[in-house]
């Protein structure tokens, strides 16, 4: 089971890893699974439900574990919940009315929001509204924390930052150095000053290459100093084998001199003439100027700070500044430390909580990636979305609890269920009257146009991730924009169907890229058949009938099999599979049977409700991993994974831009491919996979390109691809000279899909 592998590998870390941070999140990470366990196998989680902790509603918020699993953990819950929040609405009041209109708080999870709405209802006369919240939340008064935390005010954020300038300086100041590097500055600033003295000590005792042939006055007494200063070096450093290794030159010098200074002895010194000529030959004649440069040097290098002394120095300045906010100047805090700069890796760190604007922190690499761009959105989308409240005071409340929402970890869903959505918070819903519906939908579509144009542009190499989805959807709701956006279903608990958005984002799709080279490259359907009711099976049985097959036998004997495993897995399966909508409708695991034709098994005729029992039986029985991502890809192909949606319901024109978004995915792509050979097992799957997903990118902005694929072909190198390249390039060429694929190929050009359902992946040979 997915949960026990987790624990497993949580324990594995924190007995084996020698980091005290790595072992102390592989012991938070085993209390989290631990507590998923123990709650699955008791009863008081539910896996797979939007409210999986018992007798607990949806608006609470859960700490959830990778993968979507509730550990059973309230993260408003505090032991002094009850005197909190009967002190808020009691004798400190007055208080927190104060801190409400002067923004001196803090809300880190939703329900601390909760009084606050309840306080500023009644504040606007809006009492009947305030004390139906107050009955709701009453039942966990005892528990939950309502009441959010104090803090210095601060404006609301009208620029984006990665991080808060608090959580990079928590960073900065635990940061270890490395142990290479500690080695590294230990050998050139102790052990090889340490090896050029001895050097320098035995050189004037040499003749002809043997030491302790002669002795200038005073030597001895020098040999003795030197020898008391290294037996002091290394009882300090007493883990360190090299000065003890008495076959190296370091440590063959220093054994020699251990054994001839006590007893004024020249015979022990001779036997350092090996490790002496060893010295001479790595680093030059003692004295020499090559040998003093080249020790000046490494013990200028030595002496130099370490980067984690630089790190905890820069951590200590930025908590000179607000913690909860981003940092609108970061040089203010990168300038010289004891006369050395600021090492870039630090800067670049730092660099992480720069407040400015979304489109510089895309441009200068700051976001780089989609999913740090949907992390960050939220801090502007906010206050965005809460401007339709006229309240000021509403206003700034509402944008941070939504932003704490934001934060909230989404869970693992079943039957088609959705995430909670920030209009089922209790408060939320009861300043929904208050909302004047004017400025939020304008502001809301002006931000979701910008968002949407740096995703494509900024990361044009991969689709839109689900938290991504999730705040464009929010931001459209919130415009008033009617776009089916479409998340992305994991492969591994696709239980064969979607919801009847997916239908129409397909619908949409098919009519605005029929045609162009992605709807010829992928044979996108000129329509696609709405479904009928919250869900259906037709969508679904469309997807499944793209999937490439190596076998497609539709023989009676062949189905008449399949039709006895069906009724004996039924029987054992029954009652789940029973709950399941119609999954598949037109074909069985691929196979072309007429939707409408009448099916003989035997004696019996079957109708078209039994045909279709036998198809959502059969799929149930048959899927696996790899057939439902390859039936989950023909479902991002067909809608575009919200991009044709999203720019047909915009108007966006990304006629200028497209150009540069296909050669960057494409680049992309070259450089995914390039790697497959060079790996193995799972990593060279997900490689291929990725470098499908950029495909598929390539020609959706191709779909947008003025210049048509014509102008790609004639500007781009495919050889930058490597060599299995070959067969992708021929068939977009063909496709491009009015081609189509037959059993995905065209000459010997083939398609490129990222999953193959049932054997090894043609790219792999």
């Amino acid at each position: 089971m997915y949960s026990h592998a987790q624990l497993a590998r949580a324990i594995e870390t924190w007995s084996t890893h020698p980091d005290p941070a790595v072992k102390a999140s592989a012991a938070e990470r085993i209390r989290k699974w631990t507590s998923v366990i123990l709650g699955m196998e008791d009863g008081s989680i539910t896996v797979g439900s939007r409210t999986p902790v018992a007798d607990t509603p949806a608006w609470v918020t859960l700490e959830v574990a990778h993968g979507g699993f509730a550990t059973g953990r309230l993260l408003a819950a505090h032991d002094d919940a009850a005197d909190r929040n009967e002190q808020a609405l009691g004798a400190g009041r007055e208080a927190l009315i104060a801190r409400l209109h002067t923004g001196a708080y803090r809300v880190d999870v939703p329900e601390q929001g909760a009084i606050p709405v309840a306080l500023r209802l009644l504040e606007l006369g809006h009492t009947e509204a305030a004390l139906d919240l107050l009955e709701v939340i009453a039942p966990w008064m005892d528990r939950l924390d309502f009441t959010p935390v104090p803090a210095e005010p601060h404006p609301e954020a009208t620029a984006a930052f990665v991080r808060t300038s608090g959580e990079v300086a928590d960073a900065l100041v635990v940061r270890q150095p490395q142990a290479q590097v500690v080695a590294m500055n230990l050998a050139l600033g102790t052990w090889r000053p340490l090896q050029d003295e001895l050097a320098a000590l035995l050189a004037p005792t040499t003749v002809d290459g043997i030491p302790g042939s002669r002795f200038p006055e005073g030597w001895w007494d020098e040999a003795r100093e030197l020898l008391e200063l290294a037996e002091a070096t290394l009882a300090d450093h007493p883990t360190a084998r090299r000065p003890r290794d008495p076959r190296g030159a370091l440590g063959g010098m220093l054994a020699a001199l251990r054994a001839a200074v006590p007893t004024r002895d020249p015979e022990p010194l001779t036997l350092a003439a090996g490790a002496l000529s060893d010295h001479v030959r790595k680093r030059g004649r003692p004295g020499s100027p090559a040998a003093v440069e080249r020790s000046a040097v490494e013990r200028a290098h030595a002496a130099r700070p370490l980067h984690s002394d630089l790190a905890r120095q820069v951590g200590r300045r930025l908590r000179e500044h607000p913690a909860d906010r981003g940092l609108v100047d970061p040089s203010v805090v990168l300038g010289p430390l004891d006369g050395h700069d600021v090492p870039p890796a630090i800067a670049a760190r730092v660099q992480a909580c720069r407040e400015a604007p979304l489109d510089e922190l895309v441009d200068d690499g700051i976001i780089g990636s989609c999913e740090v761009l949907a992390s960050v959105a939220p801090r502007i989308t906010a206050a965005v979305r809460a401007s339709d409240l006229a309240d000021p005071v509403l206003r700034t409340l509402v944008g941070r609890i939504d932003q704490a929402f934001r934060r909230r970890r989404g869970l693992l869903l079943l039957d088609l269920q959705h995430q909670v959505r920030l209009g089922e918070l209790p408060w939320i819903a009861a300043v929904r009257p208050l909302r004047t519906g004017v400025e939020g939908p304008r502001a809301s579509r002006a931000t979701l146009e910008q968002i949407a144009r740096l995703a494509f542009g900024g990361f044009p190499h991969t689709q839109l991730p689900n938290p991504m989805i999730s705040e464009l959807q929010s931001l459209a709701k919130s415009a008033g924009v009617d776009v089916p956006l479409t998340e992305e279903i994991a492969a591994d608990i696709f239980m064969g169907t979607f919801t009847r958005k997916f239908a129409e984002a397909a619908r949409i799709t098919a009519r605005a890229l029929h045609g162009t080279i992605y709807g010829r490259y992928y044979d996108l359907p000129a329509d696609v058949e709405p479904e009928e009711g919250r869900q259906q099976g037709a969508y679904a049985a469309l997807c499944l009938s793209r999937v490439p097959r190596r076998s497609r036998d539709a023989s009676p004997e062949r189905l008449r099999s399949a039709w006895e495993r069906a009724k004996e897995w039924r029987g054992r399966h029954g009652s789940w599979l029973d709950r399941l909508p119609v999954q598949v409708d037109v074909a069985i695991g691929g196979l072309p049977v007429p939707a409408d034709a009448p099916f003989t098994l035997g004696e019996a005729v079957l109708d078209r409700h039994q045909i279709a029992d036998l198809r959502r039986s059969y799929f149930m029985m048959n899927r696996n991993t790899a057939l439902n991502g390859a039936l989950l890809e023909q479902s991002l192909v067909l809608t575009s994974h919200g991009v044709a949606p999203l720019v047909e319901a915009l108007g966006l024109d990304l006629g200028s831009a497209a150009p540069g978004m296909c050669d960057r995915a494409f680049a992309w792509f070259a450089d995914r491919l390039s790697s497959v050979g060079r790996l193995e097992g799972i990593e060279r799957l997900r490689a291929t996979k990725n470098a499908a997903y950029a495909w598929r990118q390539t020609l959706l902005w191709l779909a947008y390109d003025p210049a048509g694929p014509e102008g790609f072909l004639a500007r781009t190198d495919p050889s930058a691809a490597g060599p299995l390249v070959g067969p992708v390039w021929e068939g977009l060429v063909r496709v491009a000279g009015g081609e189509r694929f037959v059993d995905e190929r065209v000459g010997d050009g083939r398609r490129l899909y990222g999953w193959s359902p049932d054997g090894p992946h043609w790219i792999f040979g």
